[in-house]
């Protein structure tokens, strides 16, 4: 087993490998950036015996994006040649190579939304409406109301067709797509109009750090639905 050690090198000194295959947008790096304004510098560069990059190429490109003049590194200087570039792809794709249990990461953001936090969640590389949904995930599990089950459908000739409206009573029912401007003509046909719309749109809107709506639905009042 090598003998690992500390050494702290300016970032430019550090020469990235010429054929890196791993991307880092823009995006990506300023989401390290962050990680390491919050957490510090915790996860050493690793070199070889020239400051040729062998792992972390997003954590050095972090790092001049913020300036610094040192970053910890560890040289390794024991491999081969054939050595190094295949471990340069291993060091990226084992990263990504396990899973998640949704779970037990829902509970995680759960408590850790729970907590007054000084930084936000999306600082994990999670955006905020994949930690929204993750959340929401727990929390169906563990109020999860019968009456809200879809039921099976019926055996038999299907009834309702697209374009038909319905008279229930007092209220109007529209078989149509409520993104089409002909689906809300053949409900409010003779001059009827609505009072009250309760909408629950999907468009990732911010709330409470979080997005509201993974799903979206439409309801009208006025005796409509």
């Amino acid at each position: 087993m090598a003998n690992l050690r500390i050494e702290y090198i300016n970032p430019k000194e550090i020469t990235p490998y010429a054929r890196n295959a791993r991307i880092h947008d823009d995006r990506h790096v300023r989401q390290i950036a962050d990680s390491i304004t919050q957490f510090d510098f915790t996860n050493p560069l690793l070199i070889d015996e020239n400051n040729v990059l062998l792992a972390g190429h997003g954590r050095l490109l972090a790092a001049k994006k913020l300036g610094m003049d040192s970053v910890p590194c560890v040289r390794i200087d024991h491999l081969s040649d054939a050595q190094k570039r295949a471990y340069r792809i291993a060091d990226n794709q084992l990263t990504i190579a396990g899973d998640w249990d949704r779970d037990l990461l829902g509970l995680e953001f759960k408590e850790l939304d729970e907590l007054d936090l000084d930084f936000p969640l999306d600082i994990t590389g999670f955006d905020l409406k994949d930690i929204d949904v993750l959340i929401q995930g727990d929390v169906r599990e563990d109020t999860s109301d019968g009456a809200d089950a879809i039921p099976d459908m019926a055996d038999g000739v299907i009834v309702s067709r697209l374009g038909d409206l319905w008279q229930l009573g007092n209220h109007i029912i529209y078989c149509g797509d409520a993104l089409q401007r002909d689906s809300f003509n053949a409900l409010f046909a003779d001059g009827v109009r609505a009072r009250m719309i309760f909408a629950d749109a999907s468009y990732n809107v911010p709330v409470n750090g979080h997005v509201c709506g993974a799903y979206s639905s439409l309801r009208i009042r006025h005796g409509i639905w």
